[in-house]
């Protein structure tokens, strides 16, 4: 399986994302061995809070909006997932939806673990990660800081047959360390897709990134908008040998950090004087 994730900037509105997907996707399929394209978290809307804004570029599962998306996926013969402000019964959710190429929703993830201004327009979902199989694929879908809830790592850990996690951010943070321990601490693909461009004074740097599940970075993009392409092959991987590959590589890059920490600690004391 073949899988495209995405360093993408959104638009204002929902209406101008959805037209800017279905041009991306067309694009992104020139390349038509292509079987997944991956959106970040809230692909189809700027990460703006406002009731107001949330309410007008918000959609249902059922709704017309959200029949176009899966038109685009069934026209273009390919799985799309992307980030989107979901309504059901008048109550929003920050969702990461995964639609396969018949245009049939195969997994809809709600964000857990909210930030504090998230919750004063979004409810929580059940879970930090959702567990689903695809073309014989085992994927786990997680949004943002979902991954740095503690019940993420208890259903991790209880979950072993992961083949993919797809991990949806709006992230503006240091590419390299959050990719980095991100991607070493599960024992699977972790494929991260990201915004790209200044929101509300925030410049977002799209980095987005593959890794292996022995935590070997595979490719990463930064600073610009684009795609990076991994192909998935589904083996029977020793679990222990990963945890301990996983663990031997988070060591030794904090060991680093802190060097750097320190010496950049020293020089800043000693130039001070």
């Amino acid at each position: 399986m073949k899988i495209s994730t995405i360093s993408y900037e959104p638009n204002a509105t929902l209406e101008e994302n959805i037209k800017s997907i279905s041009f991306l996707v067309e694009e992104v399929m020139i390349d038509s061995t292509i079987d997944l394209i991956f959106f970040g978290e809230l692909a189809l809307s700027k990460y703006n809070l406002a009731s107001k804004y949330i309410e007008d570029n918000s959609l249902s599962l059922k709704d017309e909006n959200m029949n176009l998306l899966k038109s685009i996926s069934i026209n273009n013969i390919v799985c799309l997932s992307f980030g989107y402000i979901e309504e059901e019964a008048g109550v929003f959710y920050n969702s990461q939806v995964f639609i396969d190429k018949e245009g049939n929703i195969v997994n809809n993830h709600r964000k857990y673990n909210l930030t504090n201004k998230e919750r004063v327009v979004f409810n929580n979902g059940i879970s930090p990660v959702s567990f689903f199989v695809y073309n014989g694929i085992d994927f786990a879908s997680s949004i943002c800081f979902d991954m740095s809830s503690k019940d993420f790592k208890i259903q991790w850990r209880k979950e072993s047959n992961v083949d993919v996690l797809l991990h949806s951010l709006t992230d503006p943070q240091d590419a390299k360390f959050t990719l980095g321990s991100s991607g070493r601490f599960v024992e699977s693909y972790y494929i991260a897709s990201n915004r790209h461009g200044t929101e509300n004074g925030i410049y977002y740097n799209g980095h987005i990134g593959i890794y292996s599940p022995y935590g070997k970075k595979i490719s990463i993009n930064t600073n610009k908008v684009g795609n990076l392409n991994v192909v998935i092959i589904k083996k029977n991987r020793n679990k222990a040998l990963l945890k301990i590959s996983n663990y031997l590589f988070i060591i030794f890059h904090l060991i680093k950090h802190i060097r750097k920490t320190y010496k950049y600690y020293k020089w800043s004391r000693e130039n001070s004087i």
